[in-house]
């Protein structure tokens, strides 16, 4: 008896649930119904049904969760486990769908308050439109009668007729400023006419013709001012520019002229006529003279002394290495160009054996142990030839090798050593004489 009992509580659970669905989906459509009215309608009736609807909808889904509820209760332990939750969740659906009828007659009492203003607005603006409409008729009305009075055909004829008149008013302030021009220009002549009285009328075509010539050479002053002011800037631009250059050449042409004093002095063209290199020799040529006239004097037996010209020589481009013999027998100095052929080998003897002294002396460890002389002996005569082998056999005592290029006799038989040079048809021989 208690599983019949049971299965007959479940069945009628059952059948009470599916009713209970089926009024709670017939409530869903009906809340979709509503809330598309609720979108969709502007009419706050049609509002006001959809939100009575929906309310309709909510109790009979309340209704249904009641009696779900009793047959849980009815149906005891028998019921089906399920049954609870879909309670629970049919609760909350519940509590969703009063939330959105909440929210809905939200909508619908501002929608209603918006209609109402809006249905305000639209009273006054219809009664303000019918006024204008009727105050524009009674001016129509109005205008219409005027222009047929005036003797207007239509409205095309009334608007050129005003068109017209806009032109005459501008005309006739036009001619009313020419008239009070005229009115002024004859009270101006009236007033002139007595100083005018008597005088000439003046050719104003002439006169014109005078201005525009003159005017045309105001235009050439101008333009030949304006040159003239473009030439002065150029011309102030090029004297700066000359003035720089003259204070550059006037520096340029001091140092030149220094350079070309200094240039003179050392070639000897100004001064005491001496060129800076023959300065210099001349120097070295004080020493060769002062040696040289040591041996000079013994080929000469203390006779002849050599000198070197301080004095430009006249004719000559330069000077300063010059001589002058000095005669102990006259007592006079004279050029060695007074010489005899004899006086003057002994004086370029001399003059050799001096510079090799000198060279020696300034070269610093340079010896000059050979020196050969040739021809010029056959010029001596006899004691003068002695005096110079004796001079030359004096060096040779010193250490130095001489040798002596000549055909004179006389010299073979003084010098041992000889190299011996004889020519025939056949050609030349050389046989050295004398070497042990």
């Amino acid at each position: 008896g208690d599983g019949e009992m049971t299965g007959d509580g479940i069945e009628r659970i059952a059948r009470r649930c599916r009713s209970s669905l089926a009024d709670l989906r017939a409530g869903m459509d009906a809340l979709a119904a509503a809330d598309a009215a609720v979108g969709d309608e502007t009419d706050p009736a049609a509002v006001a049904a959809a939100v009575s609807r929906e309310n309709a909808a909510l109790a009979a889904d309340r209704e249904a969760i009641s009696a779900l509820e009793e047959a849980l209760r009815d149906g005891g332990d028998a019921a089906d486990a399920e049954i609870p939750a879909r309670v629970e969740a049919l609760g909350k659906r519940a509590e969703e769908i009063a939330r959105e009828i909440a929210g809905r007659e939200k909508a619908y009492l501002a929608a209603r308050s918006a209609h109402d203003r809006l249905s305000a607005e639209l009273a006054a603006t219809g009664q303000g439109l019918e006024e204008t409409a009727a105050q524009f008729a009674r001016l129509r009305a109005d205008f219409l009668v005027k222009l047929r009075g005036s003797g207007f055909a239509d409205y095309k004829d009334y608007a050129a007729t005003a068109a017209g008149l806009k032109d005459a008013d501008t005309a006739a302030d036009t001619v009313e400023r020419h008239f009070s021009a005229l009115t002024a220009a004859k009270a101006q002549l009236e007033a002139l006419a007595p100083e005018a009285a008597g005088r000439q009328r003046a050719d104003i075509e002439a006169i014109t013709k005078r201005a525009g010539e003159l005017a045309r050479r105001i235009s050439a002053q101008r333009e030949s001012r304006t040159e003239l002011y473009a030439l002065i800037s150029a011309s102030t631009g090029r004297l700066a520019e000359l003035r720089t250059f003259c204070s550059e050449n006037a520096e340029l042409a001091r140092q030149y002229a220094m350079s070309t004093e200094l240039a003179a002095l050392a070639r000897g063209s100004k001064g005491p006529g001496i060129s800076f290199e023959r300065y210099i020799l001349a120097s070295y040529f004080e020493d060769i003279i002062q040696i040289a006239n040591i041996h000079l004097q013994r080929m000469t037996g203390s006779r002849y002394r050599l000198k070197r010209r301080e004095d430009k020589t006249r004719g000559a481009a330069s000077s300063g290495l010059d001589m002058e013999v000095v005669d102990s027998y006259t007592g006079t100095e004279r050029s060695v160009s007074t010489l005899s052929g004899g006086e003057g080998f002994k004086a370029s003897l001399a003059l050799a054996l001096g510079l090799s002294d000198v060279v020696q002396i300034y070269a610093g460890g340079v010896s000059i142990d050979t020196m050969f002389i040739d021809e010029g002996f056959g010029s001596l005569d006899e004691k003068s030839l002695d005096s110079a082998v004796e001079t030359l056999l004096t060096l040779e005592n010193s250490g130095r090798m001489v040798g002596i290029i000549s055909h004179v006799a006389q010299l073979r038989d003084v010098i041992a050593t000889k190299l011996l040079v004889r020519y025939s048809p056949t050609g030349s021989t050389a046989t050295f004489a004398g070497i042990d």
